[in-house]
C-alpha cells in the first residue's frame, strides 16, 4: 500500500492530518496589571476606593427595601424584639390603649410590614348581609360579635312562590329592615359603623340597593364604612362524579 502512494497522495494526506490537529492558540492574559501605565492604574485604584466608600454610605437596596440582614445579625434582631416585648408587658396594666397600639406595632414587625393607623383605631362594626339568589332574598343584621339581630326573608313579608325573587320584594325587604333599625333607638345609637355584604346576583339585590341609597337608607348611610361582595365564583373545582350510564 505504501508503494502505491504518489507525491500527490502524500501531499493530500499531510494536509488532511494538519487540518485535524490544529495548533493551540497561545494563552492571553486579562490582568489589569499586564498593560497600562502606572498613572492609569492609580486612577483605577482611586475609582475603586470611591465605589467602596459610596457602598458603605448607601446600603444596597432590593425592591426599595434595605437588606438589613447584611448589616444586622439574627441574634441582635431577636434581642431587640425580646426587649420590646418585655417593655410591652410592663405597660399592659398602666396604659391599656398604649399596650394595644404597641402590640399592633410588634405584630407588624413580626410580619415584616407597617401597621397603619387606620387599622389601629378601627371600631367594631355591625354588618348587613344581603343574600339574593334567583328564587329569594335574605337580609341579616349582625352585631360586632357576628350574632344575628334581625334575620328575615321576602317570605316573612307575605311574598309567595315566584313573587319572592322580584325587584319589588327585595326593595320592600330592605325597607322593612331599615325601618326596624330606625325604630330601635338603642340599636341605632350602638351602630357606630356599618359594613354591607352582598352575595348573589338576583333581582332582589338591585331592590335592596335602591332602598339603601333612597330615603329609607338615611338611617345607616352615613355610617357605612365598607362594601364587600362575597359571591362565590366557580374556578373549576374538583373532578365531577361519574356520569350515570343506563343500559
Amino acid at each position: 500500500m505504501s508503494a502505491l502512494r504518489t507525491p500527490i497522495t502524500r501531499t493530500i494526506l499531510s494536509s488532511i492530518s494538519s487540518c485535524r490537529t490544529r495548533p493551540l492558540l497561545p494563552l492571553q492574559s486579562f490582568s489589569t496589571t499586564a498593560t497600562g501605565s502606572i498613572e492609569g492604574r492609580g486612577r483605577d485604584n482611586k475609582f475603586d476606593d470611591l465605589i467602596s466608600e459610596q457602598s458603605r454610605k448607601d446600603p444596597p437596596r432590593k425592591g426599595g427595601v434595605d437588606l438589613v440582614d447584611n448589616y444586622l445579625s439574627e441574634g441582635a434582631r431577636q434581642d431587640t424584639l425580646a426587649k420590646q416585648l418585655r417593655e410591652n408587658e410592663t405597660i399592659r396594666n398602666t396604659d391599656p390603649e398604649g399596650h394595644q397600639k404597641r402590640q399592633n406595632e410588634l405584630l407588624g414587625m413580626l410580619r415584616g410590614m407597617d401597621v397603619t393607623q387606620s387599622l389601629v383605631g378601627e371600631q367594631p362594626a355591625h354588618c348587613l348581609h344581603i343574600y339574593s339568589h334567583k328564587h329569594n332574598t335574605h337580609i341579616t343584621l349582625t352585631d360586632p360579635k357576628h350574632e344575628a339581630i334581625i334575620n328575615v326573608s321576602t317570605g316573612n313579608l307575605g311574598f309567595r312562590k315566584s313573587g319572592r325573587k322580584t325587584f319589588d320584594a327585595g326593595y320592600q325587604l330592605a325597607a322593612f329592615v331599615l325601618n326596624k333599625i330606625a325604630g330601635n333607638n338603642s340599636l341605632r345609637e350602638n351602630m357606630k359603623q356599618v359594613h354591607l355584604s352582598f352575595r348573589g346576583f338576583g333581582q332582589g339585590r338591585e331592590g335592596a340597593t335602591k332602598a339603601i341609597v333612597g330615603t329609607e337608607g338615611m338611617v345607616i348611610r352615613n355610617k357605612v364604612r365598607k362594601v364587600t361582595d362575597v359571591t362565590p365564583i366557580a374556578h373549576g373545582g374538583p373532578r365531577g362524579s361519574k356520569p350515570r350510564r343506563l343500559g
